[in-house]
């Protein structure tokens, strides 16, 4: 992945945005959520959101690990998105090899055929057009 250091500043603010409003839903989708109480670790920051300033602290407690998906989550697409572009141009480059095999091949068979032709000795400025692509005009 390539970086444009102007824009990793913007992308940090956007980024860390992103973590504290998801953090900030989860711990009030907790503290909403009945069937949470059951849970050994979930049960626990649904009993702290019940408290006065809870739904806070239980955000904060979210943050870095949210922060840390996100960061992960993004590194993954980003380099996914990086293996498929490379993916697709050594495809491109290995169709373009293959074509310009198939061409080599198809023009050294036009020569064969142009001199297989031709009963007598060749020139060389016969030669020049034949491979010129002018054919036999002698």
């Amino acid at each position: 992945m390539e970086r444009d250091e102007g824009s990793v500043a913007p992308w940090r603010l956007f980024d860390g945005s992103i973590a504290l409003t998801i953090s900030m839903l989860l711990a009030v989708l907790l503290r909403v959520w009945e069937g949470a109480a059951h849970w050994p670790v979930v049960g626990a920051l649904h009993r702290i959101t019940q408290w006065e300033d809870g739904v806070l602290i239980v955000a904060t407690l979210l943050l870095f690990p949210t922060a840390l998906t996100l960061y992960g989550g993004f590194r993954m697409f980003f380099a996914a998105k990086a293996a498929a572009e490379r993916q697709a141009k050594e495809r491109a480059e290995r169709h373009r090899e293959e074509g310009a095999v198939r061409g080599r091949k198809q023009e050294r068979d036009r020569i064969r055929k142009v001199l297989g032709e031709r009963r007598e000795p060749i020139t060389m400025e016969e030669l020049s057009r034949i491979l010129d692509g002018e054919g036999n005009q002698g």
